[in-house]
Order: structure tokens, then sequence, then C-alpha cells
């Protein structure tokens, strides 16, 4: 990001599931089929403080892991 006012910010970091957890039965009406489909972990949310310096660049590093 460019131009950000000098200050303190929460930045938060948001991820949707990733790994496969199972995979569900369900029937495909449409098909008249039996798939299956696949069901992913619950999403991860990272917050991070982060202090903006007047002309200055801020690095903020996010780490996703499963661990």
């Amino acid at each position: 990001m460019t131009n950000v006012p000098p200050g303190q910010y929460e930045l938060v970091a948001w991820h949707e599931g990733w790994e496969i957890t199972r995979q569900e039965s369900s029937f495909d009406v449409l098909t008249e089929t039996k798939v299956q489909r696949p069901v992913f972990s619950d999403p991860k949310t990272l917050e991070k403080p982060v202090a903006v310096a007047p002309s200055q660049a801020a690095v903020v590093d996010f780490l996703l892991s499963s661990k």
C-alpha cells in the first residue's frame, strides 16, 4: 500500500481453509449421481500491529501454516 498516513495500525489477514479434512458424499440431482465433495479446514485469521513512520516503509510478515 502507498500513501498510508503515519500512525499505529492493526493489520488483519484472512485465508480460507486450504487443507481437505474429509470427503462428503452428496447426490447431484442434475446428473442423478452420487458425488464426493471436499470439506476444508476452518479459515485462519491473523492479526499484527504495525507502526507507520512518516516517509518510511513498514514491513509486516504473516506466516500461514497448518501447524
